[in-house]
């Protein structure tokens, strides 16, 4: 047998290898931690006002009755921040389509398609994400 082809077949073993040793490591994982791997892969991922509500707790280092009757006061909160986005959002959202509309009879069909594309798209960079907990 040529040198090259035993070296393909080191390879290929190798990799078949690790593939049945990482296939059989995740399968045992998920045997013993059922609960944490359903979190991982089938849960939504957590909202910024969650992350933040646990970063807000684990600083400030809260007894359980602050915890409680501080983070009542956040849910309030947060119900009202949300009000609040879904009508700036309901309003802007109208605000861009009266001023399309005003725009589009100094436009070409060309023009018009492209600078409607830019205005109904959302940011390429959205806000950066939140820091990872320390």
């Amino acid at each position: 047998m040529k040198p090259s082809v035993k070296a393909f077949l080191l390879v290929a073993l190798v990799f078949l290898i690790g593939a049945a040793m990482g296939t059989g490591a995740t399968l045992l994982y998920m045997k013993t931690h059922p609960r944490s791997f359903r979190a991982l892969f089938f849960q939504a991922p957590p909202q910024t006002s969650d992350i933040i509500r646990e970063e807000f707790t684990r600083r400030l280092r809260l007894d359980p009755e602050q915890e409680r009757k501080l983070l009542d006061i956040w849910d309030r909160y947060s119900k009202r921040f949300q009000a609040i986005e879904d009508e700036f959002k309901d309003a802007l959202r109208t605000e861009l389509e009266q001023m399309r509309e005003e725009m589009a009879p100094y436009l070409t069909p060309e023009q018009r398609e492209f600078l409607f594309e830019r205005l109904t798209r959302p940011p390429r960079h959205p806000l950066p994400p939140p820091p990872a907990p320390r």
